[in-house]
């Protein structure tokens, strides 16, 4: 992907091949079994990782026509177990979710490539204009999140329904 989509030529310097490049991948999978007649479960999963290429760079105005660089990366764990209980018109449905996330954010301008094999605290790559005096800071960011759910389906006739959760 051109680094530069709506850079005008004074501004960026196309002639030293610009660009940005991605990886994104996702996997998702459903896993479901009956436990007795009116018993049934479900467990989702699913993972997803998003980085931008280490040798992405750019060259404009920003930073003075010299190779500048970025870098970001994420991912994200979630599963997701259900219950549910149908007894005639009535489905009660019980879960919880459990989300882990990952990520160092879109970088400030590097004057050199992000290494993923280092640790962000052990770059070494300094701001622009620094003489190499003020370090970039990184930041690697971990969290999670954790919830539940509780639902009643009822069909109480053909024309009538409601869900409460």
């Amino acid at each position: 992907v051109p680094s530069a989509n709506n850079g005008l030529p004074d501004r960026v310097d196309y002639g030293r091949n610009p660009f940005i490049g991605h990886t994104l991948a996702t996997a998702y999978g459903t896993y479901k079994f009956q436990l007795t007649d009116k018993l049934h479960a479900q467990v989702q999963t699913s993972y997803s990782f998003y980085e931008v290429d280490e040798q992405s760079k750019f060259v404009d105005i920003f930073t003075d026509f010299s190779d500048g660089f970025k870098y970001e990366k994420g991912e994200r764990y979630q599963i997701e177990p259900h219950l549910t209980l149908e007894l005639d018109k009535h489905a009660f449905t019980a879960g919880l979710n459990f989300e882990y996330f990952s990520s160092i954010p879109f970088t400030a301008d590097l004057t050199a490539p992000y290494h993923p094999d280092k640790s962000p605290s052990g770059q070494s790559i300094f701001y622009p204009g620094t003489q190499n005096r003020l370090p970039v800071r990184f930041f690697d960011i971990d969290y999670y999140n954790v919830g539940g759910l509780i639902q009643a389906q009822s069909q109480w006739n053909s024309k009538f329904s409601s869900t409460v959760g």
